[in-house]
């Protein structure tokens, strides 16, 4: 016998309730926000509820350290103040909770994401008693993501791939979702489940017992039966408790039936037998009833269904022998798809979407229509009719051959179900035949057959096609007017169904394929028949012409000649052309054209003209017969021409010299005719003089074509009517200029206008004009204020003959001033001048510079005097501030001036002196203060005295005094810093001893270790870095030169700590311009960085990137502009060693600090790598 006694505990049971009886309908499963509800109900009554029996004995609170706080689906979340406090049991009752950061913030009631894996700080308060504590939470995600995955139901042959199902969406309460993953588990239900077999065999119901019953499951009938077990190893007095259940997950939507019998037992009311779904209970057996069979209603995927035996643990057991099982689904297949979403913080969630593949039944099959004219229409002979022409069955859905979108092919097996045909084929004629085709489908689970006969008719219901002969043009015989024909078979003749087609032509001569003889010339019709197998018959008509198409034959003569007459027109007639032409029927016309013009069109008669003379004009002669017949011969035409042409020149004419001459024709054209075309020129004969005037003779040449000609000529004379400037008014002379500058150019092209030259009007053929200048200066100043006479003479050769007149010469003077009216320019006078002053007198000599200037005058009168008095030299001035002013006066009286600060001052630092030997001890506080002055044995300065000077054990006066401590025992190096009146500092070095007579300082320092070290990216230590740890009292240790080691001694155990390295010193070590080329040619892409550090070098304005910003700023430090990285960068940046950049080429927000949490053992590996700012090449000095 094989029995299941147990698979888990029954943590609940369902008690029997009168009202749910067989045949009720479950409710709907209660959702897990249901459960969560019961439960944050039951502890609300725990801890809000039952503390008011117990107000009185609280008498301090006592708060837990490092309770886990779980945060919500919102990423937010409390404690409860129940599980807060340590003695819950005693202190009880509402209370008030805030929580707070690592700063000491306040952070609210409530916590969110942003403190995930932090420990916080959380004060309580008890309301009732007043009472507080202190304790701490760490904060925590254990919330997977949420998955949303809806359940899918897909047709038999629907594909559950995730391509087409879709992929599920996860999200999360706090962070990112970093994978989401599935995995298929598929039941395959065939025809359903009969009996406890497949997915409902025994090994996959579960098994429980409640509290330590003996009952179980027997499984040996299986997969008929199976027999579930009361318990009766103890009785109970109560309402049974005891109870064995046997429960399975449902899969898939259906229902299940199945057949119970109780036997045993005395009591059947008590001992009950259940059904339960969801826990939803369904007595079945009672007193009166110990066997039957039920039904369930519509089951869900996810739903539990248990059968469920209740027992009081008597002896008198009872057992009910389950048989029948039936699952009736119709559902072929389900894929159980369980999708797995994790979020950043590596919480998991599962969530599981069932796809259901339904299976059809024959009820669902649609057939296809008949192709007989009923349904669809009659398919022409010889087309396709296998299934997949005339359609396959289909699988409809909703039964509704109307909506197709539920409608989908299968095959045989498909959908578990089988599909056949056969066809059944009846012939009448050729191209007529009836298909019967019978269509089965069975069922393979049900065995249901349908059979439906399907009609296809294919028909031959077309005619054949023909297509008639195009005939040709029958022509009548060479010797009548009759033809003979024979009809041609058709052009083409063709039929989709037969294979012999009958054609037979008629027309009014009789009927088939001729000869025909004696036929008249005309256009017939005639009708070609053509007839298939089946009576189908089409007919198609042609034109039959028969023309006389014999040409006659033409004869004509050889040469004729035409003269033109005074219009120069002739005319050639056709018929004068004929010499005897003959046809065999009759002559309708005759014709003639040119011979050499395709285009023209033959007419009676032809025109002839000019174009036409001399020999060789080919004419065709054209006789056309009563049929339209034509037959052509050439005559060669002579044309000839006698006349000559007529020409009648312009009048003569008398011209100003200043005429235009460009276009004679302007001056008149000759009059030229003749009967025929010609051609004119004109030639033309000069005679005239350079100022214009004389004579120049038109000759005018008229010839035909036939080489006849005339001539003509036209004679102009050119006279000087209107000399020029005759009346004075043809020149503008340039007026005086007056104008400013050292040497200006006074050439008259560097003048502007109108005060360059003389402006000349009306100038023209009939003069010949040339214009001069001389100059004459005269000095105001020199060298730059003088005035210029200019002489302009302008002479017109046409007119001006010397010794004879004056006509054609004119004179003009024309004044120009010029004058220097700018002062000199200092070149870069300097604004303060600084000496410094040294010896025991603390006195400078002060010598003031040349200073030089530019001006016309290249030797200007320069002169000081000021504060000091007159002159440029001064001996023994005592430090101050003086005001000086120079002046420069140069020849036109122009003066400037310029204002210089002469600065003296102490440039001296003071000689320092350290007292030696001294030794300080420590108080019984393990302390000790010593001023910077204590040290001084008697430092001096040349300018300050004594009392005036200052102290510091640091550069800048800003460390006057230094507090000594016990880790300070024994001999210490101090530098004394002596800084004098003018800001001058000087050092002296000087040992002491610091002792601790009292012996109070702790020899032997307790706690924990943290240390580590600091070196370049190559590897190098370096020394000088200030290194803070964020404790308090805990002072910064500096790194040692060639070490770069740093250690922390005597820490606190369990504390956080952070460290932080700093130095800012000597921003130029180890920045060239050899680094800016190399910044440069990275941000051009010739040579970019190969190591994240680099980037993080060039980045000196802190900007986030490398630009040419940073090149300016590393500019500005190496000329001296400016003494520091741009934002307060500091001249070393640290990165944590151990840490590694996401993006290497972007390597910017790295971590600058190393943080250490819970510190709770000694730790020596807190490494950073020291960056030097600017240095890209890295060879910066790691000590300096």
């Amino acid at each position: 016998m094989e029995r299941l006694v147990y698979t888990e505990s029954c943590s609940s049971y369902c008690a029997p309730d009168p009202v749910r009886k067989a045949g009720n309908t479950p409710p709907a499963k209660q959702t897990e926000n249901t459960y969560s509800l019961h439960i944050a109900a039951m502890v609300w009554l725990a801890v809000f509820v039952s503390p008011i029996l117990v107000k009185g004995q609280c008498y301090s609170l006592e708060c837990n350290q490092g309770v886990e706080l779980k945060l919500d689906e919102n990423c937010e979340g409390s404690v409860n103040p129940y599980f807060m406090i340590a003695n819950n049991w005693s202190c009880q009752g509402p209370m008030d909770m805030t929580y707070f950061d690592a700063n000491g913030d306040t952070l609210g009631n409530t916590v969110n994401g942003d403190y995930i894996g932090q420990t916080l700080t959380v004060h309580v308060r008890h309301n009732w008693t007043g009472l507080e504590c202190w304790g701490t939470v760490v904060v925590k995600d254990k919330r997977g993501p949420l998955i949303t995955a809806p359940d899918t139901v897909l047709a038999c042959n629907g594909d559950p791939g995730v391509a087409s199902v879709g992929m599920a969406t996860a999200a999360d309460n706090c962070g990112q979702v970093t994978s989401l993953v599935y995995q298929d588990s598929v039941i395959d239900f065939g025809c359903g489940f009969n009996g406890f077999e497949g997915y409902f065999a025994p090994d996959n119901w579960t098994v429980c017992l409640t509290d330590t019953a003996d009952g179980g499951v027997d499984v040996t009938g299986a997969p008929e039966t199976v027999l579930v077990e009361g318990a009766s190893n103890s009785p109970l007095s109560l309402t049974p408790r005891y109870v064995t259940r046997f429960k399975i997950v449902i899969p898939a939507e259906g229902y299940v039936s199945f057949d119970w019998s109780s036997f045993g037992g005395s009591s059947f009311n008590t001992d009950a037998f259940y059904l339960t779904i969801n826990n939803w209970c369904i007595q079945l057996t009672n007193d009166s009833i110990q066997s039957g069979s039920y039904t369930t209603g519509t089951l869900h995927p996810g739903d539990v269904l248990s059968f469920e035996q209740y027992s009081d643990g008597n002896a008198d057991v009872v057992n009910t022998l389950i048989s029948n099982f039936q699952f009736h689904t119709m559902a072929w297949k389900v894929v159980h798809r369980t999708w797995t979403a994790t979020d950043e913080y590596g919480n998991s969630r599962s969530h599981t979407q069932v796809i259901t593949i339904k299976r059809a039944t024959v009820d669902n099959v649609l057939f296809p229509t008949d192709f007989d004219g009923s349904q669809s229409p009659a398919l022409p002979c010889n087309a396709d009719s296998s299934p997949d022409a005339t359609g396959w069955p289909l699988i409809d859905e909703d039964g509704d051959p109307a909506t197709t979108n539920d409608q989908y092919p299968f095959g045989t097996g498909d959908c578990l179900l089988d599909l056949d045909y056969s066809d059944e084929a009846f012939a009448f004629c050729e191209g007529n035949e009836l298909i019967y085709r019978i269509w089965t489908v069975s069922d393979v689970c049900s065995g249901t057959v349908v059979v439906d006969t399907q009609h296809i008719q294919l028909q031959d219901v077309e005619a054949p096609l023909i297509e008639c002969p195009q005939m040709p043009v029958i022509s009548t015989d060479d010797f009548s007017c009759f033809g003979t024909i024979n009809l041609p078979p058709p052009a083409s003749v063709s039929d989709a169904c037969s294979s012999n087609v009958v054609v037979e032509p008629n027309w009014q001569f009789g009927s088939g394929f001729g000869p025909f003889t004696d036929i008249p010339p005309g256009n017939y019709t005639v009708t070609y028949t053509a007839t298939d197998a089946c009576g189908n018959s089409a007919s198609c008509q042609t034109q039959v012409s028969i023309q006389d198409l014999v040409a006659p034959t033409v004869i004509c003569d050889e040469q004729t000649v035409v003269s033109l007459a005074g219009d120069g027109l002739g005319i050639v007639f056709a018929e004068s052309l004929d010499d005897g032409t003959w046809d065999y029927c009759c002559i309708d016309k005759y014709e003639v054209k040119r011979s050499n013009d395709p285009n023209s069109f033959f007419t009676g008669q032809l025109y002839l003209d000019c174009d036409d003379l001399g020999p060789g004009l080919m004419v065709t002669l054209k006789v056309t017969d009563c049929a339209g017949n034509y037959g052509t011969c050439d005559v060669e035409v002579i044309v000839d021409d006698q006349l000559p042409p007529t020409i009648t020149p312009p009048a003569d004419l008398t011209l100003d010299c200043n005429a235009d001459l460009s276009n004679l024709a302007d001056y008149g054209e000759p009059e030229a005719d003749d009967n025929c075309s010609f051609t004119l020129s004109e030639s033309v004969e000069y005679n005239v003089t350079p100022c214009g005037e004389g004579f120049l003779t038109r000759t005018f040449t008229a010839i035909d074509l036939s080489g006849n000609s005339s001539t003509a000529q036209q004679v102009i004379q050119l006279v000087n009517q209107q000399p020029w400037n005759s009346g004075g008014n043809q020149i503008a002379w340039p007026p005086d200029y007056s104008l400013s500058g050292c040497d200006p150019d006074l050439q008259p092209a560097a003048l502007p206008a109108p005060f360059d030259q003389p402006i000349l009007f009306g100038l023209n053929g009939c003069a010949q004009v040339s214009v001069g200048w001389t100059d004459q200066i005269f000095w105001l100043a020199e060298p730059g204020c003088f005035q210029v006479l200019r002489t302009w003479k302008v002479i017109d050769d046409c007119q001006y003959q010397p010794g004879i007149n004056n006509n054609g010469i004119w004179e003009y003077t024309q004044k120009i001033t010029v004058m220097d009216t700018e002062a000199p320019l200092f070149i870069d006078p300097p604004s303060l001048l600084t000496f410094f002053a040294s010896g025991n007198g603390c006195t400078a000599d002060v010598n003031l510079p040349m200073l030089q200037t530019i001006d016309c005058d290249e030797n200007p009168l320069i002169s000081v005097e000021g504060d000091l008095g007159s002159g440029f030299f001064f001996e023994n001035v005592p430090v101050g501030t003086y005001q000086m002013t120079c002046t420069a006066t140069d020849a036109c009286g122009n003066i400037a001036t310029t204002a210089i600060t002469v600065q003296v001052s102490d440039g001296e630092a003071p000689e320092a002196h350290c007292l030696n030997g001294l030794s300080v001890a420590l108080n019984p506080d393990g302390e000790a203060s010593i001023f910077a002055s204590m040290l001084d044995a008697g430092s001096s300065d040349n300018c300050s005295a004594p009392a005036a000077l200052s102290f510091s054990f640091t550069p800048g006066m800003a460390t006057p005094s230094l507090m000594l401590t016990c880790d300070d025992l024994g001999q210490q190096i101090i530098t004394l810093w002596v800084t004098d009146e003018g800001g001058n500092e000087s050092s002296c070095e000087t040992a002491i001893l610091v002792t601790d007579p009292s012996g109070n300082c702790n020899p032997a320092p307790q706690g924990l270790t943290l240390g580590g070290n600091i070196h370049t990216p190559a590897g190098a230590p370096v020394g000088n870095v200030m290194v803070y740890l964020s404790a308090a009292g805990v002072p910064p240790v500096l790194t040692a030169p060639a070490e770069g080691s740093f250690l922390f001694e005597n820490l606190e155990a369990g504390a956080d700590y952070s460290v932080s390295p700093l130095k800012n010193t000597a921003p130029l070590n180890g920045v060239t311009t050899f680094d800016i080329v190399k910044i440069q040619h990275h941000i051009l892409g010739t040579d970019e960085f190969e190591q994240p550090w680099q980037y993080i070098a060039a980045d000196v304005n802190n900007s986030g990137s490398v630009t040419m910003a940073d090149i300016i700023a590393i500019r500005s430090l190496i000329l001296y502009e400016s003494s520091e990285f741009p934002n307060g960068v500091p001249s070393w940046q640290f990165v944590a060693a151990d840490y590694q950049f996401p993006d290497p080429t972007a390597p910017f927000g790295f971590p600058k600090i190393i943080n250490m949490n819970d510190l709770t053992a000694d730790y020596l590996f807190a490494d950073f790598i020291a960056i030097k700012m600017g240095d890209v090449s890295g060879n910066a000095d790691p000590d300096e």
